[in-house]
């Protein structure tokens, strides 16, 4: 653990007793594994986690369904008898809820448990297969078994193997204190006669471990009265990790120690199981809640995202909100998305009341913990560690401090300790040495507030000569030097001072404009109170100011008076002496009355003096390259050009070694996902390496190429080749495409002779859906609601859609699906659920494509949060954006032609082969519509169909993807999107239809008029029974068979009548079943059967066709009659077990089969009557395939257990349990919460 470049050891070593006792750190991460070493008790003896809380819901087990014991036993949810212990429970009354281990384990885990559940289930399906084996060998040739087993095992051998993992009963009660309790049943056994009940985690600090095999420990809370019950585990390595550098405890191994021993932890996990362990938006605002709740001093994030706007949004507004109201000092990471400058994170790096740490190497890290053979002699930064300023000006990395240690991971992990470097390891370094700083602080009784603390901080850091600011903020903290410091100066804690210009908090300088002229700025100080102080301490605010700039290049006045108000004064940046690169400097307000404490105040400003170039070509040549070296290149885009390839060549290198290629290309409103790239790659001898990427006219981008920190070697050159292109692109008109109509643009060529082809291709059907419901209620009052008293509403909106085939698809919540910390929202949360209400996919705001296997009706449920009941009430009809995404050969090429005139007449296309066009030069491109036969079957009228316009020649070797990528379309660099919207013409009005009448000759004219009444009569019902007016066809029905009783298209209609009649009944009722005996009876008194068969025994001419019609229909109603009068009595043998409906079943089923030897190919008989069938008559074989068939089919409840059954009479224990477990988890009674 590195602690002598902080001063940590020195400080305990002089303050032993300061060793982050009494203070309290929140660990907002993956959540903290109790069990961990050295996480169990502080230095004086103190349990170290005093609360586990899981912020994200991935823990959340509805119990609301709720049940009374009866002879001490209960049915869990997942069927099992229950055995409870004898626990204290007056009401004698349980909660019930299920939970699947899968959902709570990590990710990393839970690849084991399912190679280790494999490796135990496999013997068992050998055993079965070579059972099967076994018994055919002793069976003769033609022996009738022979063909059944056969069959079996072509089913055992064909059913593939998918690990439900375990399935936990949860059982909740309330005791006679009034304390909610929980069991989980981690053996699955149903015997909870020896489990001990456990209370929320706070109340008892106590947890328990699911098994030996996972080594996975998990706490319990309870909320909504027992409705509710959270089991908590973490989603990954991470936190505990995180927790153990902060305050790790080892009595017997002190240089395992973590920075403050004598801390205690809060584990607060904002990671999302079921997204991996990604943070969200209600899981950082819960976080938030229960770091105030538990009354912490220290919050340490060692997470973050990108964010398309710095210090903005619902969760930097509350994190400060937090640290002004509450006192908590709040620590962040600065990220792990250097080397480029501006690419800190949010929120650590890009909130200004918190503090960012930035991480650095040091020769003893690269010697001990990295056993580096050569290393620097100096302290370093690694070379991922994010860098300042932000897009607002502001510098980001506070400090620097250590970026890996080997520190305590969870149990499951089966290690002791692991080695993680990154940000997310230097945050908590210095978050524990400000444990130590306030450890100390507090025992003394000496004030401080968060913004004291960070002041403290960067006026006593050791600034390190071989790094930029950028880098390392104001240098390498140092715990010792701050302790003293704050004890001096403690009484200067209260006022803080903030600067901006124009609402920015610093002065960034980036692009060519920027820099040609001295540029005149005002400075605006606001000063500040914390606001526990009271209104009289503003009245002695009175500070006599003196400023300072750092640079030449900065002019600023000498003096400032600030009462307890907003002053100003005027700055000059002078950039135009200036190299070229980046360049750092600040104006530091310092109280005249105490110079020896420091600025007290601080803006940056950032200059960028950028590459220009009048060419479209710029080449860096002879560059030398050492461990850690990094080489930036600020380049100002050329006029004309929107898109670079960057050409990167070495000679002579070796050894083979790893560097860092990456851009970062500023783009409004959009964060670093969109405007950054980077490569990590091997270079040796004379590789290669090229990437091409967007930029825009007249703005600066970035490129860095370093040598990583860690890699050996200095031998050989480089080069760096920047490449510009550019083809403007005009659209006339709206850019849509519709039925008949074209996309008309100009393409130019304004820097440079080009090459192009342009190529059309739509992939994405992209449809709007509404809100079928919506739901608005207020959320649970201790983890939903802030510490103002104002209650968190949950707004849930339920979307559906379809799909005919098995489909790629994204759901987009347009406005929200890029922000999270940037959100004004607390949060979008989106889950998609099939028909049986089962959880496929869940994902927040940044959505990709999913993939749904089955055809059939989704829904989607959409959960937004605020207080803010007019903001949620926007929400209600809000639209969800459903994108398919298209496969390749299904994908529509569009024509592309060279005029519209061309275009109208469907003629002269765009050659395939690139057409050169010299700079200048300017061309006209059509895109016609799509075929009609080429649009999707399932598009609708108000879809769109959207893809990309491409002009420029991909490079060679360029690996250009067919798919669409996961994360949606995207503009195409040297092109455009296009969409084509779907429309359909009015129906043409519908003429009145008459009723088609056959007229026999050989009939009198009555007898026609009494045939086509009967004949209406049959369509009157049938149409009736389509639409399930069964009242209204009965009716009809008895009328019409009293005056014709033989007719037999009426008999077929009375027989449909009462097939639906059974079908619709709620429950088993025999004579329904009976009357359609008796219709099906009916039916076959008016047809001879041997006259049928000996018909179709006989050869026919085609002279006969009318009559072989007329046969073949009274066949079909033959079968219709025998397959329902089957089927009728296979529901009386179900329901009854009469031995007599089991024959006339099996009568009747043989009967079909002399008319039809396939009789899987019948579509009016059922899976279902063809498995009994088979079963019946002893093929069991035949029945577990038809089944198998069935169950892929449809994925129904009844139809699995059907198969269960059907396995349990194979002797398949195996997979009884298997698909047992998979029925819990596919067919849920209610949709997963959120």
């Amino acid at each position: 653990m590195p602690k002598e470049d902080t001063q940590a050891l020195h400080f305990i070593e002089k303050y032993p007793q300061y060793d982050g006792r009494g203070v309290v750190v929140a660990v907002f991460d993956t959540g903290v594994d109790p069990g961990a070493a050295g996480l169990s008790r502080t230095s004086d003896g103190k349990v170290k986690v005093i609360d586990i809380v899981d912020c994200s819901g991935s823990g959340d087990v509805d119990t609301s369904f709720v049940v009374e014991a009866k002879e001490g036993a209960i049915e869990g949810l997942t069927g099992r008898k229950l055995v409870l212990g004898k626990w204290d429970n007056p009401s004698g009354r349980y909660h019930l809820g299920v939970k699947r281990a899968y959902e709570i384990q990590p990710r990393g885990l839970t690849p084991r448990i399912k190679k280790e559940r494999k490796d135990t289930f496999d013997p068992k399906q050998r055993d079965a297969v070579n059972k099967i084996l076994r018994e055919i060998s002793e069976l003769k040739a033609d022996s009738p078994l022979k063909k059944d087993l056969e069959a079996r095992l072509e089913v055992l051998q064909s059913l593939s193997f998918e690990d439900p993992g375990p399935i936990y009963d949860v059982v909740v009660f309330q005791d006679s204190n009034g304390v909610w309790r929980a069991v989980v049943d981690t053996k699955e056994t149903g015997d909870l006669r020896d489990s001990i009940p456990l209370a929320d985690y706070h109340l008892e600090h106590q947890y328990s471990t699911f098994s030996e095999q996972d080594m996975l420990n998990y706490a319990i809370n309870i909320y909504n009265d027992g409705n509710l019950c959270c089991i908590c585990t973490d989603a990954g390595a991470h936190g505990t990790h995180v927790a153990g550098i902060v305050a790790g405890y080892f009595p017997d191994q002190p240089e395992l120690n973590g920075i403050a021993p004598g801390a205690q932890i809060i584990s607060v996990k904002i990671g999302d199981t079921r997204l991996g362990s990604m943070e969200t938006g209600p899981s950082l605002v819960r976080a938030l809640i229960a770091a105030e709740r538990a009354k912490c001093d220290l919050i340490n994030m060692s997470y973050g995202e990108p964010t398309s706007k710095p210090d903005y949004g619902r969760f930097a507004q509350l994190a400060s909100q937090f640290v002004a109201k509450y006192n908590i000092i709040f620590v962040g990471s600065a990220g792990n998305n250097g080397p480029c400058l501006s690419t800190v994170g949010a929120p650590g790096g890009t909130t200004s009341n918190l503090i960012g740490v930035g991480a650095m190497v040091s020769p003893d890290m690269m010697k001990i913990e990295y056993s580096l053979r050569e290393y620097s002699k100096n302290t370093t930064q690694f070379t991922w560690s994010s860098r300042g300023p932000t897009d607002d000006g502001y510098l980001g990395v506070s400090i620097n401090a250590p970026g890996g240690a080997f520190a305590p991971v969870p149990n499951w992990t089966l290690k002791k300790n692991q080695q993680m470097n990154g940000t997310s390891m230097s945050s908590p370094n210095a978050c524990g040495n400000i444990a130590l700083i306030l450890s100390g602080l507090k025992s003394l009784g000496l004030k401080y507030t968060p913004h004291s603390i960070k002041r403290v901080l960067e006026n006593t850091a050791s600034v390190n000569p071989d790094l930029d600011h950028f880098s390392q903020g104001q240098g390498s903290l140092q715990v010792l030097s701050a302790f003293e410091y704050a004890k001096k100066f403690s009484e200067e804690s209260e006022l803080r001072i903030d600067l901006t210009v124009n609402g920015d908090r610093g002065i960034y300088m980036r692009h060519f404009n920027d820099v040609t002229s001295v540029k005149e700025f005002t400075v605006n100080v606001q000063p500040y109170l914390h606001d526990s102080l009271k209104n009289e301490q503003k009245l002695k605010i009175e500070k006599r100011l003196l400023i300072k700039p750092t640079q030449r290049w900065i002019s600023a006045p000498e003096y400032l008076f600030l009462p307890f108000e907003e002053r100003q004064f005027k700055i000059a940046v002078d950039p135009t002496s200036l190299p070229e690169g980046a360049h750092y400097g600040e104006v530091l307000l310092i109280d005249s009355s105490l110079p020896e404490s420091g600025p007290i105040a601080r803006l940056s400003v950032t200059v960028i003096k950028p590459i220009t170039t009048e060419g479209p070509t710029l080449n860096f040549d002879k560059l030398k390259y050492s461990p850690g070296l990094l080489r930036r290149f600020f380049i100002s885009t050329p006029n004309g050009a929107d898109w670079a390839r960057v050409r990167i060549r070495c000679a002579n290198v070796a050894p083979r070694r790893l560097f860092v290629y990456q851009r970062v290309v500023p783009a409004p409103l959009e964060s670093l996902k969109k405007t950054m790239d980077e490569q990590y790659f091997w270079l040796e001898g004379s590789d290669e390496k090229l990437d091409t990427f967007e930029v825009y006219s007249g703005q600066t981008f970035e490129i860095v190429l370093a040598q990583y920190w860690s890699a050996i070697g200095e031998e050989g050159e480089f080069s760096l080749e920047v490449d510009f292109h550019g083809i403007t692109v005009k659209e006339r008109g709206s850019g849509l495409i519709g039925p008949g109509e074209c996309w008309v643009g100009q393409i130019g060529f304004p820097l440079r002779a080009e090459k192009a082809s342009p190529k059309a291709i739509l992939a994405v059907i992209k449809k709007k859906l509404f809100p079928i419901s919506s739901t608005t209620v207020p959320l649970h009052p201790t983890r939903d609601c802030l510490p103002d008293g104002r209650q968190i509403y949950s707004c849930v909106n339920s979307y559906q859609f379809s799909i005919s085939e098995a489909a790629t698809v994204l759901t987009r919540v347009n406005g929200f699906d890029k922000y999270l910390y940037d959100s004004p929202h607390e949060a979008q949360f989106w889950m998609i659920y099939d028909e049986n209400k089962q959880l496929l996919f869940s994902g927040d705001f940044c959505p990709e494509a999913v993939s749904l296997s089955k055809k059939g009706k989704y829904t989607v449920r959409v959960l937004f949060r605020h207080d803010n009941l007019d903001v949620l009430k926007q929400l209600k009809t809000f639209p969800l954006l459903l994108e398919k995404h298209l496969p390749k050969d299904k994908q529509i090429t569009l024509p592309v032609f060279n005029s519209l005139p061309e275009a109208l007449v469907n003629g002269t296309k765009f050659s395939a082969r690139p057409k050169a066009y010299s700079k200048g030069q300017t061309d006209v491109v059509v895109v016609g519509p799509p075929p009609e036969s080429k649009l999707p079957k399932d598009i609708e009228a108000g879809d769109t169909l959207e893809g990309y316009l491409l002009f420029r020649i991909p490079n060679e070797g360029e690996n250009v993807p067919d798919s669409v990528p996961k994360k949606g379309l995207d503009r195409p660099i040297g092109g455009v999107l296009i969409s084509y919207i779907h429309t359909v013409a009015p129906s043409p009005p519908r003429k009145g239809t008459s009723q088609s009448y056959t007229l026999e000759e050989s009939k009198s004219p009555q007898e026609n008029f009494t045939d086509s009444l009967q004949q209406h009569a049959a369509d009157y019902i049938t149409f009736l029974v389509s639409k399930k007016k069964l009242d209204h066809a009965k009716v009809i029905l008895e009328q019409s068979l009293a005056e014709y009783p033989k007719y037999l298209p009426l008999l077929k209609a009375a027989l449909g009548f009462r097939m639906k009649e059974a079908e619709t009944a709620k429950t088993y009722k025999p004579e329904l079943s009976n009357q359609v005996i008796a219709a099906a009876d009916a039916i076959l008194g008016e047809i001879s059967a041997d006259e049928l068969a000996k018909f179709f025994g006989l050869n026919h001419e085609s002279s006969e066709n009318n009559e072989l019609k007329k046969h073949e229909k009274l066949r079909d109603i033959l079968t219709k009659a025998l397959v329902a009068k089957a089927e009728a009595y296979l529901q009386i043998y179900l329901n009854t077990k009469s031995e007599e409906s089991k024959l006339a079943f099996l009568h009747n089923m043989d009967e079909v089969s002399k008319w039809h030897k396939n009789l899987s190919s019948l579509s009016e008989i059922s899976q279902n009557s063809l498995v009994h069938y088979e079963k019946i008559k002893g093929n069991l074989g035949g029945a577990l395939k038809l089944m198998k068939k069935k169950l892929e089919a449809a994925n129904d409840k009844d139809v699995s257990k059907e198969f269960i059954e059907l396995c349990k009479e194979a002797g398949w224990d195996h997979w009884v349990e298997n698909k047992l477990a998979w029925n819990i988890i596919n067919f849920p009674s209610n949709f997963a919460p959120f």
